[in-house]
């Protein structure tokens, strides 16, 4: 079978300095690997410090990209690109390029086979704004990546992480690359249940912290067309008013913190958006056991200080039983005089506060 070769960029620069004719195809069948625009899906966007509501890859964050080639059902062992990373200047530009589409190869007969290519994708690449790092190098193979990450407790320092799926594309298109959401987004809402008193004899409430127990913020993870997550190293997470420093806060000095969310008989999220590594709420047997996650509660009624301790996420009639990738769970809350109540959560996608799935 007449096979015609890929040609790295510097051979292709050695090439054209000597004999033309010596070229094995003409120079119009060299075509250079754009990334165009990458984009990502509706329910896989945030960025350091905060939610980033859009579908373009922003053009402050990179990626690494590998590609593979393969020709009919044969194996994918022609790598192309390796690992490369690839970030935007004027255009999205890999660090290596330029790459070039392999070219048409043909049968013993002569007619073409079709060439693809593979490519599988991670952002971000390299340190954003605020704190990020992977735990190890991220291995990226024919298959998928693999590795594993911690996620930070301050939101300021929050990143998300974003796959691209396994696709093929022919010979001479743009790549735009469609990067998936790894991640969880969980979010707190509370409301009072009515309003007690009127004028100065108003009671006021505030919810001060919530404390999420056994929960999950380090994993590993293996990509396909989807992610699994191996998840370890349960912690306590807090989260507090925006105000308050939740690496300090503790439920004994509540009462010094009079900038709670004061609320108010509609919901108000409480805290920022946060991130979580996907994972069971339920409990886990065998040699990784732990209880379920619960939640602390901590609110003040008319300067007394509430502690509803304990409250398990999945003891709820109809809660949901896991945080799964690339979906925003609210919790919503009512708080009474006397009592807390968890309504049933919301489970919608990344960037959309309306019900797309409810429990």
């Amino acid at each position: 079978m007449k096979k015609k070769e890929l040609l790295t960029a510097f051979a292709v620069v050695a090439l054209l300095s000597g004999c033309q004719k010596e070229l094995p195809f003409g120079p119009e069948e060299l075509k250079i690997v754009y990334f165009g625009n990458p984009q990502v899906e509706m329910s896989s966007v945030t960025k350091a410090g905060g939610l980033l509501e859009t579908t373009s890859l922003p053009e402050d964050w990179d990626f690494k990209v590998s590609a593979f080639d393969y020709i009919g059902d044969d194996a994918r062992d022609n790598i192309v690109i390796d690992a490369d990373r690839v970030s935007y200047s004027a255009q999205w530009s890999a660090t290596g390029a330029p790459y070039y589409w392999p070219v048409g190869n043909v049968d013993k007969d002569g007619s073409s086979i079709n060439t693809d290519l593979n490519m599988i994708a991670f952002a971000p690449a390299t340190t954003l704004p605020g704190t990020f790092a992977y735990d190890d190098s991220l291995i990226i193979s024919s298959t998928g990546i693999s590795g594993s990450l911690t996620v930070d407790k301050d939101t300021a320092n929050q990143v998300d992480f974003l796959y691209s799926a396994p696709a093929d594309f022919s010979k001479g298109n743009n790549v735009k690359l469609t990067f998936k959401h790894g991640m969880t987004n969980v979010v707190f809402k509370a409301k009072a249940s009515a309003e007690y008193g009127t004028g100065t004899s108003k009671k006021e409430i505030q919810i001060v912290s919530i404390n999420l127990n056994n929960v999950y913020s380090k994993g590993s993870f293996v990509t396909s067309d989807t992610i699994a997550w191996t998840p370890s190293t349960p912690i306590t997470y807090s989260i507090n008013n925006t105000n308050h420093n939740s690496s300090t806060f503790v439920d004994s000095t509540a009462t010094s913190y009079t900038s709670g969310l004061t609320l108010t008989t509609s919901y108000q999220q409480f805290g920022d958006k946060h991130i979580f590594i996907p994972q069971a709420l339920s409990e886990i047997k065998g040699s990784n056991s732990r209880d379920a996650v619960t939640a602390d509660v901590t609110v003040i009624v008319n300067g007394m200080t509430y502690y509803y301790k304990d409250i398990e996420l999945t003891s709820l009639q109809d809660a949901v039983d896991s945080w799964e990738e690339g979906r925003r769970v609210t919790y919503n809350l009512t708080v009474g005089l006397t009592e807390i109540v968890f309504d049933a959560p919301v489970v919608t996608d990344w960037d959309d506060d309306s019900a797309s799935k409810e429990f």
